[in-house]
């Protein structure tokens, strides 16, 4: 199967299953939006719900007798006894009612209408008890009104007695007057039932019982701040959980080292971290990781000739330059006879980078000619086996340069020269200066920096490198940061084979990541690296304006 397109992804993912530590590194990515969340949303509810007015509870507890004047006829048993269920429950209907919320404003000396919907009612079945709970700002406002509707209850039900006891005597003795002088046992009957109504008249302040007086509460029963903050945080849990999707969903740029195996369809070997970068602390792994990523090319290409590496990139800053100083410096130290060559004429970097003078290079051998071996340059300690030839002088026409039969011969010369020519060229989207240089190579290694370059960026850069002839064998991710679920605490590279540069690597760890489950030797090529012509040229219309620039 020699030469077949790969595009799919190195590791099948379904097999792999869904790790937690993504959703965790995920979360630490995007911190900037979970944090406030979770802090200033329930602060928020904690300060407002503490500017809140508060509100106390306090209740009392009563229990209604009932008199004849309940009975509805006027006349019955006086003797009193707690009221039936169905008695109560139209009591403490009538309490949420403005008839005995202004008797307890009377009570309290405030204007009629001041204590509607102040207190409520509730009454046992078990117990016949009534009781009323009132609400205020303050804990001896709110007993004060409990304790105001309880005896405007009492004082309601005297009233209401009094003016059907009354209305039951005015009748009594018209029908007493009615009564002829000599119907004697009918007018003992009716002065007997008239003397009743005086006694249940005078029973009528005896309605109701204060069984407990309401007292002043200890504590509001709102707000409750902490309770509220407690709530909000979880809410806030939820919100910032549903930003940090939406704004993962709606990013466009690169995250993840793994991405790039779908993105080009090529297998990522090595995921480079910050500190390889100049500027950074110097880091003692750093020449580690190189030598991960020079293993993995090795193993890879072992029945092809490698003898010319060109390295890209999709756009600026994103670290070729950087890997093609250190990788030359890893071959030369396995006794390569390695030379670095800038071919970004626009922007040449790679001397200075290497500390080799870059007042003539390239450029200069290209335009006026000349030997070679005159404008390559020793590097330090590596002798004859680490020589650069640096990009020279900015000219005015670098594309034609590097496209030029001239560029050829000097490729032909430098591999004579060497075993392995490491090539550093322009960001591939922005110019189109390494077109020629592509199908010259002996294989292409991509580089991208993670949290900065779009993905749609990575999928182009393959699509131009395989659309110019060129062998993709690999990708390299660049700017990895330690996150709390310890991905990216140690140089990673293929899907989950790594080791800390404390440890010491053995020989299997390093194949496993070099073939990452595929046979040596196995190509890559970039044929394809999208579903559909439509999708290719959605991205190309996207991109066109940059690379044709």
């Amino acid at each position: 199967r020699q030469g077949r397109t790969y595009t799919g992804p190195v590791t099948d993912r379904a097999m792999e299953g869904s790790d937690p530590r993504d959703f965790l590194r995920l979360l630490w990515r995007r911190k900037w939006i979970l944090i406030p969340c979770v802090v200033l949303i329930p602060l928020a509810i904690y300060v407002a719900t503490s500017r809140m007015q508060k509100q106390y509870q306090a209740s009392a507890v009563i229990q209604l007798q009932t008199t004849a004047a309940d009975q509805g006829t006027g006349v019955g048993n006086l003797t009193s006894s707690p009221a039936d269920q169905q008695t109560n429950d139209r009591v403490a209907a009538l309490i949420g009612t403005s008839g005995v919320a202004d008797v307890a404003a009377r009570i309290l000396h405030e204007p009629s209408g001041s204590l509607l919907g102040a207190a409520s009612a509730s009454a046992d079945a078990n117990t016949g008890f009534i009781t009323i709970v009132a609400s205020g700002g303050t804990a001896g406002r709110a007993a004060d009104v409990a304790n105001a509707f309880a005896s405007a209850v009492r004082t309601t039900r005297a009233e209401q007695g009094t003016a059907s006891v009354n209305s039951a005597i005015s009748n009594t003795q018209a029908l007493l007057k009615k009564t002829p002088a000599g119907d004697v046992v009918r007018r003992q009957e009716l002065t007997q039932q008239l003397q009743q109504l005086q006694a249940v008249l005078q029973a009528q302040s005896q309605n109701a019982q204060v069984i407990q007086a309401a007292s002043p509460p200890g504590a509001p029963v709102s707000p409750h701040p902490r309770r509220n903050a407690t709530l909000g945080l979880l809410v806030a849990l939820l919100i910032g959980a549903a930003l940090v999707a939406l704004a993962d969903r709606m990013d466009r740029r690169l995250r993840e080292p793994e991405e790039l195996e779908t993105l080009t369809g090529a297998p990522l070997l090595i995921a480079l971290p910050q500190s390889a970068f100049p500027g950074s602390e110097p880091d003692e792994g750093v020449g580690l990781a190189f030598q991960m990523l020079r293993d993995s090319l090795t193993y890879f290409n072992v029945d092809d000739d490698l003898n010319t590496l060109v390295v890209v990139s999709s756009l600026k800053g994103e670290g070729k330059t950087t890997v093609v100083a250190n990788l030359a410096e890893s071959y030369a130290r396995s006794n390569k006879r390695v030379v670095a060559l800038c071919c970004d004429l626009r922007n040449p970097q790679l001397g200075a980078r290497m500390n080799v003078d870059g007042s003539r290079g390239l450029s200069t051998l290209l335009r006026d000619g000349g030997d070679v071996r005159d404008f390559l340059q020793w590097v330090e300690p590596f002798g004859a086996n680490l020589r650069v030839l640096p990009g020279g002088p900015v000219p005015p026409n670098p594309s034609e340069l590097l496209g030029s039969a001239r560029m050829a011969a000097v490729l032909d010369e430098l591999r004579e020269l060497s075993d392995l020519i490491i090539i550093d060229t322009p960001p591939l989207l922005l110019v189109s200066d390494a077109f020629a240089v592509l199908p010259r190579a002996s294989g292409i290694l991509g580089v991208t920096r993670l949290d900065a370059t779009p993905r749609q960026a990575v999928r182009r850069m393959a699509e131009v490198t395989g659309t110019a002839g060129g062998r993709l064998l690999g990708m390299v991710a660049t700017g990895l940061r330690p996150t709390i679920a310890g991905h990216g605490s140690a140089f990673g590279y293929g899907y989950g084979y790594g080791y800390g540069y404390g440890d010491a690597p053995g020989a299997s760890p390093t194949v496993q990541a070099a073939t990452n489950g595929h046979t040596p030797g196995e190509a890559f090529p970039i044929a394809e690296v999208v579903d559909s012509d439509a999708q290719r040229g959605r991205i190309s219309r996207i991109f066109r304006s940059s690379s044709s620039s």
